[in-house]
Order: structure tokens, then sequence, then C-alpha cells
């Protein structure tokens, strides 16, 4: 019976298989799918430059990622699977060979873009490598030689300082053109270095460093979308400038030079106008230099998605010529005078706002739109922009993987290719038109960036859309205004009499300034929870993105059949997400890389979130800060101060002048040595201290609980040995935190009553002090069944963590993770299952 019944469900498969494939290679089906795959070969082999300039940014992206022979193989086979497609749409001969012309020029294009970064890449590796052997053979050289001028000659670096980042009032950040053409940056608080010196600088070589913490800023993958991989660590005194040569500066580098200069002068001219909040913000939409921006105010705008309005775009060309086109019109009448001078216009912008690559595409396209004007031919906005991209690319094939530049162009293409569409449906929104197309503007760019706001851990939300919605009328009017009353501005500085009136004429610039400042303010504090895009299944935001891109296209059967793929796309990415959200850790516990000094962040699955320890000066603001806003925390529901020492608690003080924290628990609520700025502000009622004791215990949800083992009596005034010893269960799982605690406090942790409760629960420990010889000790690690040990530690004098603590944690079988090699230390706590993993690694 169980055989017959086999058999008749096999059957049945078998005539489903018959009757889709069928269906899947009917006459109709067949005549579908090759009516529309030549009308997409026709579309996309219509504008040979995008075909050529797609290719240039897949072999950048591959060439970036990957290795050069992966990439050169993925990238072949990207193109052979194209050079399939449009062959069997059976072309013409002369169209035929019309399309392998094409996909070869995309092909040497694309492999262009991709070697010459793998190339830039592989050379930076090998340099750092053999400074690197030539150091340590250096080392031994020096032992056995007198005092010289550096610690050792191999450690010294020569080359010509090619760029300097923009002004800052103590610090700025160099490239060096080191040997080879290797890139190698390096920072200094010099007011004497100038770009084209030939300098010589004692130092440590290494790879860019990579962000150490959820949230952190990634240097290595920024400064390597500028082609610079290598990183050079030295003091101000380890630099000397040679006086042999230099790099003499070609008329380009001369007119950035003067361009720089020319942004100072300006910057300077609106703070005689302007407070000096709204001419820093001023500066940097108008010029692009953000440097005179407070912190607070960057920060603002970086947590409302305001970010692109710092950072000149096509945006900014096209208000400014809106002025330029009528004042020019002015001074004369005919067509090609008009067109030369906006075109002298254009080059002048780019010198002053020092030609990124957004402005740099923007630029391209409008002087793009002037050439074709003069040629009386029809322009094409999306080629000009392909064609704008393969340029830059040619002449820097970084710009290929250069997140602003990805950001500009997405955002411009989408727009382009929908913002008529989305308009239309938009239509119902009041003001005549004028709401309806900013909004379709604004969603349209928000669908080209979505991508790339992913990769940066974007968040969206419906306060964010309108806050950007409201941005941009605000930076519409700002630019507007900006260009005439600098003129004015500039008038006055030749007759000051009309300065009073200047100063008028101002006002409502100043008052944009002031709300769209203060715009970002009051919403960055209620954006600190909006949705994490990183958060979302990708499949669920590729479907939703696609969907409403199948509704901007054209009706027909293209769009009809991706609309009804991106329903079952967007079925399987709800059904993931759902899938992924039940199944979610039951805690995640980040011990953070805060240097020589002690945080963990811990999250539960009811969102509850408990912040133990906050690390040394810095800590707060630096590390902190951003971790809690990547994880959407506005203040951690729960902040435990172990004891009072500055490498614990100076984080938590930041914490609380930044008003992220306002209570705290911890054993040492009276002064001690340390952390009187704490006691100060519990004065002043910025923060409630709330005291804890040994067998204190708080439910923090079904499945978790704290437990505080230690201390029962203070006997260092808020010293190591007050260190309050914390168990955290969850489900089954417990991770012990030991704060400082040294000898004498493991030694009552095994008495009987606790020693039972560790045995049981202790699966994890954070090493108490930072891995000191005087903590850890045989007896106490040997009762406990760790699965591994953390180890927060980073640069300091005092040999932590020791030789002795680590053979003994060795001794015990227990994994060693370290903060100051593995950067933030996570451990992801499930139902049947722990994992721990290194954040840097």
């Amino acid at each position: 019976m169980r055989m017959q019944a086999g058999v008749s469900m096999w059957k049945k498969w078998i005539y489903r298989v018959i009757i889709y494939r069928g269906i899947l290679v009917s006459q109709k089906t067949r005549s579908l799918f090759a009516d529309h795959l030549i009308h997409t070969m026709d579309l996309l082999f219509a504008r040979p430059v995008v075909v050529v300039g797609i290719s240039g940014f897949a072999g950048g992206t591959l060439g970036f990622h990957y290795s050069y022979l992966f990439a050169i193989i993925v990238f072949l086979l990207i193109l052979l699977s194209l050079f399939f497609l449009q062959s069997i749409c059976l072309p013409d001969p002369d169209t035929f060979r019309t399309r392998v012309v094409i996909l070869s020029l995309a092909a040497v294009f694309g492999i262009y873009s991709l070697s010459l970064i793998t190339f830039q890449r592989t050379k930076a590796g090998r340099e750092l490598q053999t400074a690197i052997s030539e150091d340590l053979y250096g080392e031994s050289i020096y032992n056995e030689s007198t005092n010289s001028e550096f610690v050792n000659s191999e450690s010294t670096y020569e080359g010509y300082i090619i760029s300097i980042s923009l002004p800052d009032e103590t610090y700025k950040t160099y490239t060096l053109l080191w040997k080879n053409g290797v890139k190698v940056r390096f920072g200094s608080c010099r007011t004497d270095l100038a770009y084209g010196q030939h300098v010589r600088i004692c130092g440590t070589i290494s790879l860019v460093p990579e962000a150490r913490n959820p949230g952190g800023f990634d240097q290595k993958m920024y400064y390597a979308r500028q082609g610079i991989f290598l990183s050079l660590d030295t003091y101000d005194d380890n630099i000397f400038i040679k006086k042999d040569s230099s790099v003499i500066p070609g008329l380009f580098e001369k007119l950035e030079l003067m361009g720089l200069k020319l942004r100072r002068d300006i910057t300077s001219m609106w703070n005689s106008v302007l407070g000096k909040d709204d001419a820093a913000l001023l500066s940097g939409m108008i010029l692009g230099d953000t440097s005179q921006m407070s912190d607070e105010l960057k920060r603002a705008f970086r947590m409302c998605n305001l970010s692109h309005l710092t950072a000149v775009s096509g945006a900014n060309v096209s208000y400014f010529l809106i002025p330029i086109s009528a004042f020019i019109q002015m001074l004369s009448g005919r067509r090609r005078i008009r067109q030369a001078l906006v075109f002298v216009f254009l080059i002048f912008f780019g010198f002053l706002t020092g030609w990124t690559a957004s402005v740099t595409r923007a630029l391209f396209m409008s002087v793009g739109t002037l050439f074709s004007s003069v040629l009386m031919k029809r322009h094409d906005p999306v080629s000009a922009m392909f064609l704008t991209s393969c340029v830059l690319i040619f002449n820097n094939p970084f710009v290929a993987v250069d997140l602003g530049f990805l950001l500009s162009f997405s955002a411009t293409l989408s727009l382009f290719l929908f913002a008529e569409k989305m308009t239309e449906y938009l239509a119902f929104l009041p003001g005549k038109g004028a709401f309806s197309q900013a909004a379709a503007c604004l969603v349209c760019t928000q669908i080209g960036m979505l991508p790339w706001l992913i990769l940066l851990s974007g968040k969206q939300s419906v306060l964010l859309f309108f806050t950007n919605l409201a941005g941009s009328f605000l930076s519409e009017g700002i630019s507007l205004l900006s260009l005439p009353l600098s003129g004015f501005l500039l008038a006055a500085m030749a007759a000051p009499i009309l300065m009073p009136l200047v100063k008028i004429l101002f006002l409502p610039l100043a008052g944009l300034l002031y709300v769209l400042s203060e715009m970002a303010y009051l919403c960055s504090e209620h954006t600190i929870q909006a949705l994490r895009l990183y958060s979302v299944q990708p499949l669920l935001l590729f479907s939703i993105s696609a969907l409403i891109l199948a509704f901007l296209l054209p009706r027909g059967f293209l769009s009809r059949n991706l609309r009804r793929i991106m329903c079952l796309f967007l079925m399987a990415g709800l059904a993931l997400q759902i899938y992924s959200y039940l199944n979610r850790p039951m805690g995640t516990v980040i011990f953070v890389d805060v240097g020589q000094g002690d945080s963990a962040l811990v999250i539960l699955d009811n969102n509850m979130s408990i912040l133990i320890d906050g690390g040394d000066i810095g800590s707060g603001e630096d590390v902190l800060i951003p971790l809690l806003n990547y994880y959407g925390i506005d203040k951690p529901d729960i902040t435990i101060l172990t004891h009072l020492h500055s490498d614990h608690g100076s984080g938590i003080i930041e914490l609380i002048g930044a008003g992220r924290v306002s209570d705290v628990l911890t054993p040492c609520i009276l002064p001690g040595k340390e952390l009187s700025d704490l006691f100060m502000m519990e004065e002043d009622n910025r923060v409630n201290l709330h005291s804890i004791e040994k067998d204190d215990k708080i439910v923090l949800s079904s499945t978790a609980e704290l437990f505080f083992l230690s201390p029962q009596t203070l006997r260092e005034e808020g010293g190591n040995e007050d260190s309050a010893v914390v168990l955290l269960q969850i489900g089954s799982t417990g991770i012990l935190f030991m704060g400082d605690a040294g000898e004498s406090t493991e030694e009552l942790l095994l008495q009987k009553q606790t020693v039972d409760i560790l045995e049981k629960y202790a699966d994890f420990i954070k090493i108490g002090h930072h891995g000191s010889k005087f903590s850890s000790t045989q007896v106490f690690l040997s009762r406990l069944s760790l699965q591994a040990a953390v180890i927060s530690v980073g640069e300091n004098n005092y040999g932590h963590p020791t030789a002795e603590t680590l053979n003994r944690l060795a001794e015990q079988n227990v994994d060693i993770f370290r903060t100051d090699e593995s950067g933030a230390v996570i451990i992801e706590i499930e139902k049947n299952i722990s994992k721990i993993y290194e954040y840097s690694s």
C-alpha cells in the first residue's frame, strides 16, 4: 500500500512538471519573453555610454572588494552572459557587430578600472610588508649603533604632501605620496605643512584601522575608497621638511589652492554679517567646508539624514545657475556669450568647492547641457550622467566606489527616470503642484540612495522623510539667496556705508539657516529610535524598492509581470523578516573597545538595555554615543558603575552631560578619590545615584536576571575591591562581570552560597582588572566552567594583560578574546546556543 501511494505521488509530480514545462515553453510565452528581451536589449544598447559606464562601475566594485583573479573571472562571466543574451535576440549583422564593439569597449573599460584598483591595493600591501621587514632589521642594527636623529633609520618615510583635509582649528589629515606612487595618510597639528612639500617622517606605518565598535567610524573603508590603504602614526616633532626639492604645483593645483584661500575669505566675510554658527552652516552648504561647524550640529545633521545638505551637489549647481543666468541675461543678450559666461562660472565654482566627485559630476553634466544646446541637439541627461562617470572613473577608478559620488549619482539617476511619474501619483498633495513635485523628487532620490543608505547602516522614518522634505525647501531658499546677497556684501566691503543695509538684507537668510539648524537639533532627538535599515531583511528592502519602481515604469507586460514577481519576493521577504524576528537572540552583550578601560552594553529581546561601566575620558562622546545611536537606544534602561575609577566611569559622566543617562546604580554612592564630577552632577540634580550591594537582584524579563554578588561592604573608597561583581543570566547562560575585582574579592565569591551560583551559571567572564596578575586566580578559575573569557584592555604601561593571567586561562582551556586585538567582542545568546565573535576580525 505504501509503495503504491509513493508511485502515485511521483506520478502527480511528474504530471505537474510536464504541465508547467508546457506552459513555460509554450509559443505565446516564448514569444512574449523574446519580444521583451529584444526590447530590453534595444533600450540598453541604444545608449552605448550607459553600457560602458555600468561596466566601469562593475569593474571598480569587483576590484575593490575581491582579489584580482576572482574579480576578473566574475566580471568576464557577467560580460559573457550579456553577450549571450544580446546574441539570442537575433539582431541584423550590422547591429550585432555594433553591439560587439560596445561590449568590447565595456570590457576594456571595466578591466581597466578593476586592474588599477587591485594594483594600487596590492602595491600598498607589498610596500607595507617591505617596510615591516626593513624596520625589524633596522632595530637590530640600531641596538649596536650610536644614537641618531631618529629612533631607527628604517622607520623613516619620505614623500610629498599631495593633499590636505579641509582646515580645522587644531588638526589636519595629510596624504603623503610615498615611493612607487603609494598614498599614505598621516595627521598633524603643525601649521607649516603645505601642498607639495618634501617631508621626512619618523613613525610607525600600518594598515588604516577599521571600525572597532558597532556604529564607529570605519576609517579603513573611508580611506580605501580614496585609494589610501596605509596609515603613518607619528608626532609633530618627528616631521621634517626637506628643502632640497618639492612638488611644483601645476596650474590645476594652483587654482585649487586659490580656491581654498577664497573659501576661507568668503567664510570670513560671512562671519561679519552672520552669527558664527550660521556662517559655519552656510559655508558647509554652499562651499562644502564643514570644518567650522560644531560637532553637535554635524551630529544632528547626520542623525537626521541631512548630511547631504552640507556636501555640495548638483542641486547647489542648479540653484546657483538660476540667479547667475538671470544676471548674465542682463549683461548680454547674445546667446553664445551667455553660455560662455555660464561655462566660466561653472569652472570657477568647481575650483571654489574643491572639485568633489558629486560637484564634478554635476558640473560636467551642466557643461554637457551647454554643449548640447550649442550644437542644437537634444540633450540626454542619462547619457550625460554616464559619460561624466566614465570620464571621472578613467581619471580616478576609485570614483566607482566613492560613496558620496554613488549617493549623488543614484539619486540623480532615479530623479531623471521616475520623477515625472511619481509627481503624477502625488498630484493629490496641496500647493498647486509645488508640494507634489518636491515630494516626488524626495521619494525618487530616497529610492535611488536606498542601497547605499543600507550600506551606511542608514535609518528611515516618517519624521525623517518630512524632515528631509522641509530641509530640501530650506536648502533651496538658502542657495538662491546666498549668491546675490554675497554679491551685495562684497560691494559693501568696498563701500562700508552700505554695511548696515546689507546686514538687514541678510536677515531672511539668517532666519532660514536658524530654522534649518534648529529643525536638525529638534528632530535628531526623536530619530534615535527610527527604523534601522540594516535590521530589515535585504530581500524585503529590495522587493519594496523594486515594487515601487515597477509602478513607475510605463504600463505593459514588463511592468505588470515585474509587479507580480516583486509581490512574491515581498511575501518571501516578509516571511524571512518574521522568521528572523521570532528567532532573534534572547540577548546580545557587546564588550565595547574603549581602550584601557571597561564598558559593556547588554540588549535583550524585549529591547531593554543595560550599560555596565563607560570607559575613560572621551569614551562617552567618541564610542558610546555612536554605539547607542547605532542600536537605536536613547537612554540605557539601567546604567551600572562598578566602582569609582576614571577608566570605568568617565564615559558615563560624558553620557550624563549629553542627557543620555539620568540614573546610575553603583555600590559607591559616597565620593571617593576619583570621579568627583559625578557627585557634583548629583548635587545639581542631573543624575540620580542608587545604591546596590551584594544579594540585590533585578528581574529584566521572563528569561533574564541581574545578580549582584559583591561587595557586601566598601573597603577602598570606591577602589578595585569595591567593584560591583555582576552576574547576568539570560536563559541558561551566564556572563560574569568582574569590574576591577582582584584576589580578595574572588576569595569571598568562593563562599558556599555564591560559588554554587557561579558554578551553575557562569559560562562567560569579563576578566577582572584588565588581566592583572592579581586577579583571575587559579583557584577561582578552576571552580568555574567557562567557555570563553573577555579581557577589556588597551595600550597601557601596566603590562595588562599579564602573562600569568593568560597562562592561567590557557591551563583551564578557556578561549581568550581581547578588545585591543579584536575590537568589540560580541556574544549573542540564543535559546540553545551562544555565539561569540570579534567585531574587527
